[in-house]
């Protein structure tokens, strides 16, 4: 399975290319999709909370309405924590949200899970992103590291 990003902002014509990029890479039903939620890069940086909320909605809708093999199944929200609860109205769409796995970030290692995000609810996060110190063989520098839901 492999994992594609894509940030998300402000300008919805983006959608289509957002389309065309993953059918270019060779998107299939076994590969997950993860929209990162980040309110420090591009227009995130000026866009209000309800902005943030409405155009991760839109572009979600738009990816599953196109014609990629894709359903919610294999789509994921990764967020901040704090960009999450503070730069984002997910309450306007949060049946919505509620459908699409969580990844959050949230960097610490004691409890043993992120902070209950909504509107998923406690011990609802598909994998948790909890440190940037990771270590690899070969690699310079730190990597981030993401532990799985053991619960899901």
């Amino acid at each position: 399975m492999k994992f594609y990003n894509a940030y998300i902002n402000q300008y919805l014509k983006l959608f289509n290319k957002a389309v065309n990029t993953l059918k270019e890479a060779g998107f299939t039903n076994k590969d997950a999709f993860a929209f990162e939620v980040n309110n420090k890069v591009g227009s995130n940086k000026t866009a209000t909370k309800n902005e943030m909320a409405n155009n991760l909605y839109q572009l979600i809708q738009h990816i599953i309405d196109s014609d990629l093999p894709i359903c919610t199944n294999n789509l994921y929200i990764k967020t901040n924590i704090d960009t999450w609860k503070n730069s984002v109205a997910w309450e306007l769409h949060d049946d919505f949200f509620r459908k699409i796995k969580i990844w959050p970030e949230h960097w610490r290692t004691q409890p043993d899970s992120p902070d209950t995000l909504y509107p998923w609810g406690k011990g609802n996060w598909s994998f948790w992103e909890y440190s940037s110190h990771g270590t690899i063989k070969g690699i310079n520098g730190n990597i981030l590291i993401s532990k799985i839901n053991p619960l899901l």
